[in-house]
């Protein structure tokens, strides 16, 4: 099996209300993909498995088809404020969610030790986030003129939280887990498995944040149903007010839920079984090398000869990235295939 390192490629992390975005993260058992405002921007090796191709790749084998079920709806989440909203700066976002065009995911902030109504919405592109306001600077009170332009640049942009259904609802259920007072995660579960996977995780780095609390304000699918976004909302008394948002891809998001519970069965050695859920990881996100890495050590450990389509996928999806070819060589879960040709041949 590969325990991947986490590798995280994040937007807009600084600024007045601590928006973070999270993009096109990686993620084996025991890692987790972890968000809090100040961390610098990497990128995605795993989301470039065709950097390194050449231009007329040979094509790759296929895979038995998986049946994801009929589509079902993913449950938005608009949580209702708590405590409820009194004036003061623990006041929960007056608007949330994705723009109708499905590039831009933010919030709109009211108090907050701020004046008026401060909103910020990152663009899923990397490009500067749209920051804007209502507040008359002289008085900290609201600007009638800039709120009515507030509000029509909302209008404009169509902010909405989207009721979509996605290709998974048969098979995952959406979880949260906000009993750690800093740290909310987020994530799916395999029904019928003991224990979700938590993909996004929102942190509040303040020291005094362990003594507040924070909550999920929104999880929503983006108006094209490609993106998972969500925002939590810390607070706690007059030390902070703050809001971190992260998206993911809606593909990598059920994956994640998906390898992770087959990794579980990996691990009670429980081959066919993992194999069965790393099927469904890899058919799920197209560009996620490890699930198809694992699904090769399951049906390794099956004397399955498809473990050659398997791997032979996990190498081109990896592309540069050469921690799943290295790791090959000494995997345990693959010595029965080190005496194969065509072995030597991908993993020379």
């Amino acid at each position: 099996m590969h325990r991947s390192s986490l590798v995280m490629r994040s937007l807009c992390l600084t600024g007045l209300m601590g928006l973070a975005f999270v993009v096109g993260c990686t993620r084996s058992q025991g890692s987790s993909v972890t968000q809090a405002a100040g961390e610098s921007a990497k990128a995605d090796p795993m989301a470039k498995a065709s950097s390194s191709a050449s231009a007329s790749p040979k094509p790759l084998p296929t895979l038995d088809r998986v049946d994801f079920g009929a589509p079902g709806s993913f449950s938005t989440v608009v949580l209702d404020p708590t405590p409820p909203p009194g004036g003061s700066m623990m006041d929960h976002a007056a608007a949330v969610g994705w723009s109708a065009d499905s590039k831009a995911f933010g919030y709109c902030q009211e108090s907050g030790g701020l004046g008026g109504e401060h909103c910020k919405f990152g663009h899923l592109d990397g490009s500067p986030a749209d920051t804007f306001d209502d507040e008359d600077l002289k008085t900290s009170e609201t600007d009638p003129k800039k709120h009515a332009a507030l509000e029509a640049r909302l209008k404009a942009m169509g902010i909405s939280q989207p009721k979509r259904d996605w290709a998974f609802a048969r098979d995952l259920s959406i979880e949260w887990d906000d009993s750690a007072p800093e740290t909310l995660r987020i994530g799916a579960k395999v029904k019928g498995e003991p224990a979700p996977s938590y993909s996004i995780v929102l942190r509040d780095p303040t020291p005094a944040a362990k003594d507040g609390s924070i909550h999920l304000e929104l999880l929503a699918l983006s108006p094209d149903g490609k993106t998972v976004g969500a925002i939590a909302h810390s607070f706690y008394g007059e030390y902070s007010d703050t809001f971190f948002t992260a998206t993911l891809p809606t593909v990598r998001f059920a994956a994640m839920a998906y390898n992770d519970a087959g990794f579980a069965h990996h691990k009670k050695k429980d081959w066919a079984g993992a194999a069965d859920l790393f099927a469904k990881a890899t058919a799920a996100d197209p560009s996620f090398a490890l699930p198809a890495y694992n699904l090769a050590c399951a049906y390794a450990r099956l004397g399955d000869p498809k473990s050659r389509p398997a791997l032979t996928i996990a190498l081109a999806r990896a592309g540069a990235d050469p921690s799943i070819a290295t790791h090959a060589k000494t995997d345990e879960d693959l010595a029965s295939l080190r005496g194969e040709s065509w072995f030597t041949a991908l993993v020379p």
